[in-house]
């Protein structure tokens, strides 16, 4: 459905298309998703952003318009929250955290730490940028739902 949302919107409007993937986009499972070959959710996203490559959607920031006396920048950054929800003297609101029945939670299927270890290396060498994924494990509190490093991977997409 996105593919044909895309090529209509590409087709009646003669403008730039930018898309950046939200939750939602990381929801695997079901018919359609195994048909695909997708079996989790950073897989699903790599997908999509591959579709907005191959028919001309923005997925990263863009200088617009003819006069640079006035430039105007599109800056999609693509994120996902870190699983602390940790907001001063509101710890109240993240007290069941470990059993909200959030939909995130249940469609949203995340590779394991090895994994998002690798998504963040360098991929011009064998050192990490910043080693986040661990800084992360230490600083968050893990539910077993949004696993260490997942935020950190989403950064590193926007470098």
């Amino acid at each position: 459905k996105l593919e044909e949302t895309f090529s209509i919107i590409l087709k009646s409007l003669s403008c730039h298309v930018f898309f950046v993937c939200g939750n939602h986009e990381a929801w695997v499972g079901g018919d359609e998703m195994d048909s695909l070959g997708i079996v989790d959710s950073l897989k699903k996203i790599e997908t999509v952003n591959s579709l907005c490559k191959r028919m001309g959607v923005y997925t990263d920031f863009r200088l617009l318009g003819r006069c640079q006396d006035y430039p105007v920048v599109i800056l999609p950054l693509m994120s996902w929250y870190d699983g602390s929800l940790a907001l001063q003297n509101c710890e109240d609101l993240c007290a069941s955290f470990d059993s909200w029945p959030w939909v995130d939670f249940i469609r949203c299927k995340w590779p394991n730490e090895q994994i998002l270890e690798n998504w963040c290396k360098d991929k011009d060498s064998d050192s990490y940028k910043p080693s986040l994924v661990e800084m992360s494990a230490k600083k968050i509190r893990n539910t077993g739902r949004i696993p260490p490093g997942l935020a950190e991977w989403f950064a590193f997409q926007n470098i």
